[in-house]
């Protein structure tokens, strides 16, 4: 037994679980590895069961089936912590279960575990929860599940005092191109980029001992000598006992989207004036709305998948406040040919928005468990479509007018076969434009029904535009609302798809990167003729070449 499983169960076996499974050969499995952990077990048959003897017991733990008879896992969860708010309860659960995702957030689950249990999944989830028992540790407990769960996809890294790399993400690795023994020990300042004035630098140091946060643009240095551009949060870290102990850098990557500083400028400002007059309260309020945005962010997709697969590309994606309700999505399907790429505008912007985006970020999910699941299913976009349809109308209980909400999304579904030269669209009240290597300029229009409203049928049949041998040098544009509509010029007029289409005539030989400053510099201008004009909504455009 190695030394770190033996301090695991020194700490497990002390503790008083309480464990609720409904299936009997399910629950005696189960038992098997968990009385190797805990010296005190109570099992319970059913939630109902499970909830009566928590309240007869000082428990310390609380591991929980979902699907049960009597009362459902979540229920009797959401039961324990109005006893109880701190008690850690873990969801044994089978993949297919990740529609209870969001009740289970809402509730505070600390964790989920697959059946069957894995001694290393469960190992990894007690190390955490551990943490927790110790009052001391609770705010380094809070860390460790916070960079748990976005390693994946967040630009971060922790140092020492004297700048010495103590830990990066996963992400972190992908965007700089060393691996995290090249990093880990090294200085912070070995990803600088000699084009960075080091006065910049020298402000940082000034400041961050101080325990004051600094953030800005910085432009870092790849293993490989090229050079990526990001947004960076760097604040000061500290022990239990309240020592300065390092730092933590948090960064966004804006690469694609360092052209268009003119547009961030009004931002940035309106930013600045709020931070003067706010108080304490709004103050929280503004740090978690800006959390929110590290949240949303991280589901935006790897640029790597789009240089996979297309010669360039380029995207914008602006929300109108903070968080928005535009969201783009890039899954790869089931080998290294087929791609399925969304651009969707939810319902509202803001916080409102946001919501949605995460619904749909948790519809896609399941589409893709349900593609993945099925490897001989040939992919139609037009199905993909009424699979978000019919899913978001059952979530938000839209099947007949008499529902409370009226939430969906207007966009696009792109599907793309590099292998077979294939493409696939279906839209929403969305279309969209492609250039041939002729210069030949084509609009496909979608269907003029959106998805989830209550107006739209569950069973609505969405269009499907097949274009097959799709020739090398094609430039494809998808793009939501936001920027077709965004009202400007002399007569303050939307900006429409004729000035869009145009962009594309007026540049089209150009590449991604050009094109991509040129309707950022377009729609500046646009905006730019009317005195104090407001952004109309989220803005989304995605360009890349076959």
């Amino acid at each position: 037994m190695s030394s770190e499983l033996e301090q695991i169960i020194t700490k497990t076996s002390r503790l008083h679980l309480l464990y609720v499974e409904d299936s009997e050969s399910v629950r005696e499995s189960t038992l098997e590895i968990l009385k190797e952990y805990f010296d005190n077990i109570v099992v319970a048959n059913d939630g109902l069961d499970g909830f009566e003897k928590f309240k007869n017991n000082d428990f310390d733990i609380v591991i929980t089936d979902i699907i049960m008879p009597n009362l459902n896992g979540l229920d009797m969860s959401r039961k324990i912590r109005e006893v109880n708010k701190s008690i850690p309860v873990i969801m044994l659960t089978a993949f297919s279960e990740s529609k209870y995702l969001l009740e289970s957030i809402k509730i505070g689950i600390d964790g989920y575990l697959n059946k069957p249990l894995l001694l290393e999944e469960f190992n990894s989830l007690m190390q955490r929860v551990l943490i927790k028992f110790d009052e001391h540790y609770f705010k380094s407990y809070q860390e460790e599940l916070m960079i748990e769960t976005i390693d994946k996809n967040v630009i971060m890294s922790k140092t020492d005092l004297k700048g010495i790399i103590t830990y990066v993400s996963d992400a972190f690795c992908e965007i700089s191109g060393y691996t995290k023994d090249e990093l880990i020990g090294q200085p912070q300042n070995m990803v600088r980029h000699p084009d960075m004035p080091s006065e910049i630098f020298d402000y940082i140091w000034s400041i961050i001992p101080q325990g004051d946060k600094w953030e800005g643009e910085l432009k870092n240095l790849r293993k490989d000598g090229e050079y990526y551009w990001v947004y960076a949060i760097i604040t000061p870290d500290y022990n239990h006992n309240g020592d300065h102990i390092g730092y933590t850098s948090i960064r966004r990557d804006i690469a694609d989207q360092k052209k268009v500083e003119i547009l961030n400028a009004s931002l940035e400002m309106k930013i600045e004036e709020a931070n003067k007059s706010l108080s304490d309260t709004l103050k929280h309020t503004r740090d978690s709305i800006e959390y929110a945005a590290l949240i949303q962010s991280s589901l935006i997709p790897d640029n790597a998948l789009f240089r996979k697969y297309f010669q360039e590309y380029f995207v914008i994606w602006h929300p109108k406040d903070t968080v928005g309700g535009d969201i783009y999505l890039f899954n790869e399907l089931r080998d290294d040919n087929e791609c399925l790429i969304f651009c969707i505008d939810c319902t509202g912007h803001g916080v409102p928005g946001a919501f949605v985006t995460m619904l749909v970020k948790a519809v896609e999910a399941q589409l893709m468990v349900h593609i993945f699941n099925n490897p001989d299913m040939v992919i139609s976009t037009a199905w993909v479509m009424g699979f978000f349809n019919n899913t978001l109308k059952k979530l938000l209980k839209q099947e007949d007018a008499s529902g409370i909400s009226n939430v969906g999304w207007d966009g696009s579904v792109f599907y793309y076969n590099k292998k077979e030269k294939l493409i696939k669209f279906s839209g929403a009240e969305s279309p969209f434009f492609y250039r041939k290597p002729d210069g030949e300029i084509v609009t496909v229009k979608g269907t003029r029904k959106s998805v989830g409203y209550k107006q739209c049928p569950m069973d609505y049949k969405y269009k499907e535009t097949l274009i097959e041998n799709v020739e090398e040098g094609t430039k494809v544009f998808l793009t939501t609302d936001g920027y077709l509509d965004q009202n400007g010029g002399a007569k303050d007029f939307p900006f429409g798809k004729k000035k869009f289409i145009q962009i594309i005539d007026d540049y089209g030989e150009e590449s991604m990167a050009d094109l991509q400053e040129m309707f950022m510099y377009e729609m500046a201008e646009w905006e730019e003729q009317i005195e104090n004009n407001d952004r109309n909504d989220d803005m989304t455009v995605i360009g890349f070449t076959i």
